[in-house]
């Protein structure tokens, strides 16, 4: 027969105190995830940045390439702005100022063309991080 102890109520929280919560095990796979994905996100935009930068210029070269200087202008000026926004200081930068001065000096102006020249020549000297 039962005792009188094997019946007695299972002993009461004091309230306002509950029982602690079990630690997920699933919490950091799901932070590593988000990393993860967020890493991701940022490597596909920087790298649609990059390839804009690329096929902008490699439309102003074909445009030099067939003598059209005005539309080979206008990409190159198109691929500084970009490589500008990527990298003010960067290699882009000093390949784009080349290219303007190259295009500047096929069109006649050679003073537009000297003056690309020494902006590419600041920016190689500017110290990088």
């Amino acid at each position: 027969m039962p005792t009188e102890a094997d019946i007695a109520p299972s002993p009461r929280r004091a309230p306002g105190r509950q029982r602690p919560r079990p630690r997920s095990r699933t919490a950091p796979l799901w932070v590593a995830a988000g990393l993860a994905a967020a890493l991701l996100a940022w490597l596909a935009v920087s790298s649609s940045q990059d390839r804009f930068w690329d096929d902008t210029r490699a439309a102003g070269h074909r445009a030099y390439k067939r003598g059209n200087f005005l539309y080979a202008q206008r990409m190159y000026r198109e691929a500084l702005q970009q490589a500008r926004d990527l990298d003010p200081d960067g290699r882009r930068v000093i390949q784009s100022l080349l290219d303007m001065s190259r295009v500047c000096q096929a069109r006649g102006r050679s003073d537009s063309a000297s003056m690309f020249r020494a902006r590419a020549e600041a920016v190689g000297k500017t110290p990088h991080n």
